[in-house]
């Protein structure tokens, strides 16, 4: 549930930034998020 909810918050920042890196930012924060969240 938590991923659910992290995901889809991302893809709010992502559609709401129009800055490439940002985006980029945000995935990989995303990324990290759900790696330490799994471990």
């Amino acid at each position: 549930m938590i991923a659910n909810f992290f995901v889809s918050s991302m893809f709010i920042i992502l559609t709401n930034r129009k800055d490439i890196f940002s985006s980029i930012e945000a995935v990989i924060v995303a990324i990290v998020f759900l790696i330490k969240s799994l471990k």
